[in-house]
């Protein structure tokens, strides 16, 4: 069960890509924001950082001493808080607006504060599931035949 080896390794090497991309830009923000390591401590900050560490995992366990420094299954649960990136877009309408500008898609005129108040609730709902499902499974697959994968342990959140 599973994707065939070819397709894995493919997946990977985008996925590690992307974490590149993604890493590249937390330096930009810091770089524009003067170095400041107050700019470090913000909570989405933070969160960017722990997506990060999936890729710092690859790093550090294809050199000779550090074959298991970090765990896999937890750190593959990190790169799912990427999903609360997207509560950037919707801080408030002015934001919003330049995002449906940037991106080109309309979603009318109506949208209200209390809709994008909405979406970032429902966002961070969404996140906060698909998370402790992931951490579910990495906990349970093991020694329950139940947890068969993400969507199996999603029941048990």
């Amino acid at each position: 069960a599973g994707l065939p080896a070819p397709i894995h390794a493919v997946m990977n090497f985008f996925e590690d890509g992307i974490t590149v991309l993604f890493f590249l830009e937390y330096l930009l923000r810091w770089y524009c924001n003067g170095l400041r390591p107050s700019h470090l401590i913000k909570p989405l900050v933070m969160v960017d950082f722990l997506s990060i560490l999936p890729l710092a995992k690859n790093l550090v366990t294809s050199l000779p001493f550090g074959s298991n420094v970090l765990q896999d299954h937890l750190l593959v649960n990190m790169r799912l808080l990427r999903l609360l990136r997207f509560q950037r877009f919707l801080v408030d309408y002015d934001t919003f607006e330049r995002f449906q500008v940037a991106t080109g898609l309309r979603f009318g005129a109506d949208v209200r504060k209390y809709h994008l108040q909405l979406a970032r609730v429902m966002l961070t709902i969404f996140t906060l599931l698909t998370v402790s499902s992931g951490l579910i499974y990495t906990a349970e697959h093991a020694v329950n035949p139940a947890m068969a994968d993400i969507p199996s342990s999603l029941y048990f959140v």
